[in-house]
Protein backbone atom coordinates (compact mmCIF):
# COMPACT_ATOMS: atom_id res chain seq x y z
CA UNK A 1 0.00 0.00 0.00
CA UNK A 2 1.17 3.51 -0.78
CA UNK A 3 1.83 5.63 2.30
CA UNK A 4 2.30 9.28 3.10
CA UNK A 5 2.23 11.52 6.18
CA UNK A 6 0.24 14.40 7.52
CA UNK A 7 1.60 17.78 6.37
CA UNK A 8 2.79 16.29 3.07
CA UNK A 9 1.88 19.20 0.80
CA UNK A 10 1.53 17.12 -2.33
CA UNK A 11 0.94 13.38 -2.58
CA UNK A 12 1.17 12.17 -6.16
CA UNK A 13 -1.14 9.36 -7.24
CA UNK A 14 -0.10 7.61 -10.48
CA UNK A 15 -1.87 5.04 -12.65
CA UNK A 16 -1.01 3.30 -15.89
CA UNK A 17 -3.78 2.03 -18.18
CA UNK A 18 -2.82 -1.09 -20.18
CA UNK A 19 -4.58 -3.68 -22.30
CA UNK A 20 -4.45 -7.47 -21.90
CA UNK A 21 -1.04 -7.55 -23.56
CA UNK A 22 0.38 -4.99 -21.16
CA UNK A 23 0.51 -2.23 -23.76
CA UNK A 24 -0.39 1.26 -22.58
CA UNK A 25 -3.27 3.13 -24.22
CA UNK A 26 -5.33 6.27 -23.73
CA UNK A 27 -9.05 5.69 -23.06
CA UNK A 28 -11.79 7.24 -25.18
CA UNK A 29 -13.14 9.06 -22.13
CA UNK A 30 -11.44 9.84 -18.84
CA UNK A 31 -9.82 8.95 -16.68
CA UNK A 32 -11.65 10.41 -13.70
CA UNK A 33 -10.67 10.08 -10.05
CA UNK A 34 -12.68 10.05 -6.82
CA UNK A 35 -11.03 10.05 -3.40
CA UNK A 36 -12.70 8.89 -0.20
CA UNK A 37 -11.38 9.49 3.30
CA UNK A 38 -11.01 6.87 6.08
CA UNK A 39 -14.57 7.36 7.40
CA UNK A 40 -16.29 7.82 4.03
CA UNK A 41 -18.73 5.40 2.44
CA UNK A 42 -17.38 4.63 -1.01
CA UNK A 43 -20.91 3.66 -2.07
CA UNK A 44 -22.06 7.22 -1.36
CA UNK A 45 -20.58 9.77 -3.75
CA UNK A 46 -21.64 12.62 -1.50
CA UNK A 47 -19.02 11.53 1.07
CA UNK A 48 -16.15 11.84 -1.41
CA UNK A 49 -13.36 14.28 -0.73
CA UNK A 50 -12.60 14.49 -4.46
CA UNK A 51 -15.25 13.61 -7.04
CA UNK A 52 -14.94 13.33 -10.83
CA UNK A 53 -11.64 15.17 -11.08
CA UNK A 54 -10.33 15.01 -14.65
CA UNK A 55 -7.77 16.54 -16.98
CA UNK A 56 -10.01 19.56 -17.44
CA UNK A 57 -11.84 19.86 -14.11
CA UNK A 58 -11.04 19.90 -10.40
CA UNK A 59 -14.19 17.87 -9.80
CA UNK A 60 -17.58 18.26 -8.14
CA UNK A 61 -16.91 17.65 -4.45
CA UNK A 62 -16.95 20.60 -2.02
CA UNK A 63 -13.42 19.72 -0.88
CA UNK A 64 -11.59 19.52 -4.17
CA UNK A 65 -7.93 19.17 -4.94
CA UNK A 66 -5.80 21.96 -6.33
CA UNK A 67 -4.69 20.26 -9.55
CA UNK A 68 -6.29 18.56 -12.53
CA UNK A 69 -5.30 15.08 -13.62
CA UNK A 70 -2.05 15.31 -15.53
CA UNK A 71 -1.22 13.14 -18.55
CA UNK A 72 2.45 12.17 -18.33
CA UNK A 73 2.58 9.72 -21.22
CA UNK A 74 0.55 7.22 -23.19
CA UNK A 75 -1.78 5.60 -20.66
CA UNK A 76 0.15 7.24 -17.78
CA UNK A 77 -1.75 9.71 -15.57
CA UNK A 78 -1.14 11.39 -12.23
CA UNK A 79 -3.10 13.41 -9.71
CA UNK A 80 -1.77 15.63 -6.93
CA UNK A 81 -3.77 15.18 -3.73
CA UNK A 82 -3.04 17.81 -1.06
CA UNK A 83 -2.78 16.55 2.51
CA UNK A 84 -3.13 19.09 5.29
CA UNK A 85 -1.21 18.97 8.55
CA UNK A 86 -4.43 18.03 10.36
CA UNK A 87 -5.65 15.55 7.73
CA UNK A 88 -7.42 12.44 9.03
CA UNK A 89 -5.08 9.49 9.36
CA UNK A 90 -6.03 6.08 8.05
CA UNK A 91 -6.77 4.34 4.77
CA UNK A 92 -7.96 6.41 1.79
CA UNK A 93 -9.48 5.06 -1.45
CA UNK A 94 -8.68 6.56 -4.84
CA UNK A 95 -11.18 5.31 -7.42
CA UNK A 96 -10.23 5.67 -11.07
CA UNK A 97 -12.71 5.25 -13.90
CA UNK A 98 -12.58 5.52 -17.71
CA UNK A 99 -14.44 4.40 -20.79
CA UNK A 100 -12.87 2.70 -23.80
CA UNK A 101 -14.63 1.02 -26.72
CA UNK A 102 -17.92 1.70 -24.91
CA UNK A 103 -16.74 -0.33 -21.91
CA UNK A 104 -16.65 1.49 -18.59
CA UNK A 105 -13.92 0.40 -16.17
CA UNK A 106 -13.59 1.32 -12.50
CA UNK A 107 -10.59 0.38 -10.33
CA UNK A 108 -10.06 1.13 -6.64
CA UNK A 109 -6.65 1.68 -5.06
CA UNK A 110 -5.73 2.54 -1.50
CA UNK A 111 -3.17 4.71 0.21
CA UNK A 112 -2.57 5.38 3.88
CA UNK A 113 -2.01 8.69 5.61
CA UNK A 114 0.14 8.23 8.70
CA UNK A 115 0.50 10.53 11.66
CA UNK A 116 3.07 13.19 11.05
CA UNK A 117 6.55 12.39 12.28
CA UNK A 118 8.82 14.73 14.16
CA UNK A 119 10.80 16.55 11.52
CA UNK A 120 13.52 18.90 12.66
CA UNK A 121 14.06 21.87 10.43
CA UNK A 122 17.77 22.26 9.71
CA UNK A 123 19.40 25.20 8.02
CA UNK A 124 22.34 23.96 6.02
CA UNK A 125 25.60 25.76 6.65
CA UNK A 126 29.22 25.11 5.79
CA UNK A 127 31.04 21.85 6.52
CA UNK A 128 27.94 19.63 6.66
CA UNK A 129 27.60 16.17 5.12
CA UNK A 130 24.16 15.06 3.91
CA UNK A 131 23.46 11.38 3.35
CA UNK A 132 20.31 10.29 1.50
CA UNK A 133 19.22 6.65 1.37
CA UNK A 134 16.74 5.63 -1.34
CA UNK A 135 14.78 2.52 -0.41
CA UNK A 136 14.95 -0.49 -2.70
CA UNK A 137 11.15 -0.56 -2.69
CA UNK A 138 10.85 2.66 -4.73
CA UNK A 139 9.00 1.93 -7.96
CA UNK A 140 9.59 3.80 -11.20
CA UNK A 141 6.85 4.76 -13.67
CA UNK A 142 7.71 1.67 -15.72
CA UNK A 143 7.26 -0.54 -12.61
CA UNK A 144 10.99 -1.19 -12.21
CA UNK A 145 12.40 -1.07 -8.67
CA UNK A 146 15.83 -0.01 -7.49
CA UNK A 147 16.55 -3.58 -6.42
CA UNK A 148 18.75 -2.46 -3.55
CA UNK A 149 19.12 0.61 -1.37
CA UNK A 150 20.95 3.48 -3.03
CA UNK A 151 22.99 5.86 -0.89
CA UNK A 152 23.87 9.38 -1.99
CA UNK A 153 26.22 11.62 -0.02
CA UNK A 154 26.99 15.25 -0.72
CA UNK A 155 28.54 18.12 1.18
CA UNK A 156 27.91 21.80 1.66
CA UNK A 157 30.82 24.18 1.15
CA UNK A 158 33.91 22.87 2.94
CA UNK A 159 36.08 25.61 4.42
CA UNK A 160 38.87 26.37 5.07
CA UNK A 161 40.77 24.72 2.21
CA UNK A 162 44.24 26.17 1.74
CA UNK A 163 45.21 23.83 -1.07
CA UNK A 164 43.47 21.78 -3.76
CA UNK A 165 42.97 18.13 -4.61
CA UNK A 166 45.00 18.65 -7.79
CA UNK A 167 48.04 19.78 -5.78
CA UNK A 168 47.70 16.81 -3.43
CA UNK A 169 47.54 14.41 -6.38
CA UNK A 170 50.59 16.08 -7.94
CA UNK A 171 52.45 15.56 -4.66
CA UNK A 172 51.45 11.92 -4.09
CA UNK A 173 49.01 10.99 -6.83
CA UNK A 174 50.64 7.69 -7.70
CA UNK A 175 50.09 6.47 -4.16
CA UNK A 176 46.51 7.75 -3.89
CA UNK A 177 44.91 5.90 -6.80
CA UNK A 178 41.32 4.99 -6.07
CA UNK A 179 40.83 7.62 -3.37
CA UNK A 180 37.64 9.61 -3.94
CA UNK A 181 37.69 13.36 -4.35
CA UNK A 182 35.40 13.73 -1.33
CA UNK A 183 37.93 11.90 0.86
CA UNK A 184 40.74 14.15 -0.39
CA UNK A 185 38.69 17.27 0.34
CA UNK A 186 38.01 16.13 3.90
CA UNK A 187 41.72 15.42 4.44
CA UNK A 188 42.52 18.88 3.03
CA UNK A 189 40.02 20.42 5.43
CA UNK A 190 41.61 18.64 8.38
CA UNK A 191 45.10 19.76 7.31
CA UNK A 192 43.89 23.35 6.84
CA UNK A 193 42.42 23.47 10.35
CA UNK A 194 45.73 22.15 11.68
CA UNK A 195 47.62 24.89 9.81
CA UNK A 196 45.41 27.54 11.40
CA UNK A 197 46.02 26.07 14.86
CA UNK A 198 49.79 26.09 14.26
CA UNK A 199 49.93 29.80 13.34
CA UNK A 200 51.16 31.20 16.65
CA UNK A 201 52.24 34.71 15.59
CA UNK A 202 50.63 37.61 13.75
CA UNK A 203 51.10 37.36 10.00
CA UNK A 204 53.86 39.73 8.90
CA UNK A 205 54.89 38.47 5.46
CA UNK A 206 51.55 37.54 3.91
CA UNK A 207 52.82 36.39 0.48
CA UNK A 208 55.43 34.04 1.93
CA UNK A 209 53.03 32.90 4.65
CA UNK A 210 50.30 31.98 2.13
CA UNK A 211 52.81 30.09 -0.02
CA UNK A 212 54.28 28.23 2.96
CA UNK A 213 50.83 27.37 4.32
CA UNK A 214 49.77 25.97 0.95
CA UNK A 215 52.87 23.78 0.80
CA UNK A 216 52.36 22.65 4.40
CA UNK A 217 48.66 21.83 3.92
CA UNK A 218 49.35 19.96 0.68
CA UNK A 219 51.97 17.77 2.36
CA UNK A 220 49.86 17.26 5.49
CA UNK A 221 46.78 16.24 3.47
CA UNK A 222 48.84 13.88 1.31
CA UNK A 223 50.33 12.29 4.42
CA UNK A 224 46.91 11.88 6.08
CA UNK A 225 45.46 10.27 2.95
CA UNK A 226 48.47 8.05 2.36
CA UNK A 227 48.74 6.77 5.94
CA UNK A 228 45.02 5.95 5.96
CA UNK A 229 45.39 4.01 2.73
CA UNK A 230 48.47 2.00 3.64
CA UNK A 231 46.89 0.99 6.95
CA UNK A 232 44.48 -1.18 4.95
CA UNK A 233 46.93 -2.41 2.32
CA UNK A 234 47.79 -6.09 2.01
CA UNK A 235 51.58 -6.28 2.09
CA UNK A 236 51.93 -9.95 1.23
CA UNK A 237 49.99 -12.96 0.02
CA UNK A 238 50.82 -16.61 0.41
CA UNK A 239 49.26 -19.65 -1.21
CA UNK A 240 50.97 -22.88 -0.22
CA UNK A 241 54.68 -22.48 -0.93
CA UNK A 242 54.10 -19.42 -3.10
CA UNK A 243 54.51 -16.07 -1.36
CA UNK A 244 54.26 -12.66 -2.96
CA UNK A 245 55.48 -9.56 -1.12
CA UNK A 246 54.47 -6.07 -2.16
CA UNK A 247 57.04 -3.30 -1.84
CA UNK A 248 55.03 -0.15 -2.47
CA UNK A 249 57.84 2.08 -1.17
CA UNK A 250 55.26 4.19 0.64
CA UNK A 251 57.50 4.62 3.70
CA UNK A 252 59.96 6.63 1.61
CA UNK A 253 57.15 8.82 0.31
CA UNK A 254 55.88 9.49 3.82
CA UNK A 255 59.43 10.43 4.82
CA UNK A 256 59.57 12.88 1.89
CA UNK A 257 56.30 14.43 3.02
CA UNK A 258 57.65 14.74 6.56
CA UNK A 259 60.65 16.70 5.19
CA UNK A 260 58.34 19.12 3.40
CA UNK A 261 56.29 19.55 6.58
CA UNK A 262 59.47 20.15 8.58
CA UNK A 263 60.64 22.79 6.07
CA UNK A 264 57.49 24.89 5.98
CA UNK A 265 56.16 24.41 9.51
CA UNK A 266 58.39 27.15 11.08
CA UNK A 267 57.27 29.63 8.42
CA UNK A 268 53.61 28.98 9.24
CA UNK A 269 54.19 29.04 13.00
CA UNK A 270 55.97 32.40 12.76
CA UNK A 271 53.34 34.03 10.54
CA UNK A 272 55.78 34.19 7.63
CA UNK A 273 58.71 35.69 9.55
CA UNK A 274 60.92 32.63 9.17
CA UNK A 275 62.19 31.19 5.93
CA UNK A 276 63.50 27.71 5.23
CA UNK A 277 66.57 27.09 7.41
CA UNK A 278 66.41 30.53 9.04
CA UNK A 279 65.57 31.81 12.49
CA UNK A 280 63.41 34.68 13.71
CA UNK A 281 64.68 38.19 12.96
CA UNK A 282 65.79 39.78 16.26
CA UNK A 283 63.59 42.60 17.48
CA UNK A 284 66.58 44.62 18.72
CA UNK A 285 70.42 44.59 18.88
CA UNK A 286 73.19 45.82 21.21
CA UNK A 287 76.63 46.81 20.00
CA UNK A 288 79.37 44.39 20.85
CA UNK A 289 82.12 44.84 23.45
CA UNK A 290 84.79 45.63 20.89
CA UNK A 291 82.75 48.25 19.04
CA UNK A 292 84.31 51.76 19.46
CA UNK A 293 80.94 53.09 20.56
CA UNK A 294 80.33 50.32 23.10
CA UNK A 295 78.58 52.06 25.99
CA UNK A 296 80.22 52.12 29.40
CA UNK A 297 77.62 50.64 31.66
CA UNK A 298 77.73 48.20 34.52
CA UNK A 299 75.17 46.84 36.94
CA UNK A 300 74.18 50.19 38.39
CA UNK A 301 76.08 49.77 41.63
CA UNK A 302 77.66 52.68 43.53
CA UNK A 303 80.57 52.67 45.93
CA UNK A 304 79.79 52.16 49.58
CA UNK A 305 82.32 54.86 50.49
CA UNK A 306 80.00 57.45 48.93
CA UNK A 307 77.53 56.91 51.70
CA UNK A 308 78.11 55.73 55.25
CA UNK A 309 75.99 53.12 56.90
CA UNK A 310 76.20 50.09 59.12
CA UNK A 311 76.22 46.50 57.98
CA UNK A 312 77.20 47.33 54.41
CA UNK A 313 79.25 45.40 51.93
CA UNK A 314 81.06 46.55 48.85
CA UNK A 315 80.62 44.60 45.62
CA UNK A 316 83.52 45.46 43.33
CA UNK A 317 82.82 46.12 39.66
CA UNK A 318 84.87 47.23 36.71
CA UNK A 319 82.92 50.48 36.57
CA UNK A 320 81.11 51.01 39.84
CA UNK A 321 79.63 49.34 42.91
CA UNK A 322 76.31 49.45 44.75
CA UNK A 323 75.73 49.81 48.46
CA UNK A 324 73.63 47.00 49.85
CA UNK A 325 72.10 47.02 53.34
CA UNK A 326 72.23 43.41 54.45
CA UNK A 327 69.78 43.91 57.29
CA UNK A 328 66.55 45.46 56.02
CA UNK A 329 66.78 48.23 53.49
CA UNK A 330 68.31 48.06 50.05
CA UNK A 331 69.63 51.14 48.28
Amino acid sequence: MRTTYQDNDSFKLIIRITDANGDSFDPDSGPFVDIYGPDADIADATTATVLNASQTSLGDAPQVGTENIEKEGTGLYSYIFPIAVDADTGSYTDRWSFTHDSVETTVDFEFEVLEKQYIESVTLSRNIAIRITLSSSIVATDDDTLGEDEEITFYTEITPLYSSTDLVLLEAGGYLRGLTEASLILDLHKASLEADALTFMAIKNSDWYVFAKRKLVTALAAKISLTNLVANMVRSKQLGDLRVDYDLNYTNKIADLDKIIEQYLPAVQSGGLMGIGTSLIPSGTVKGKFDPDFPKFGKGWKRSSDRSGANTREFPSEYASREVNTFRNRH
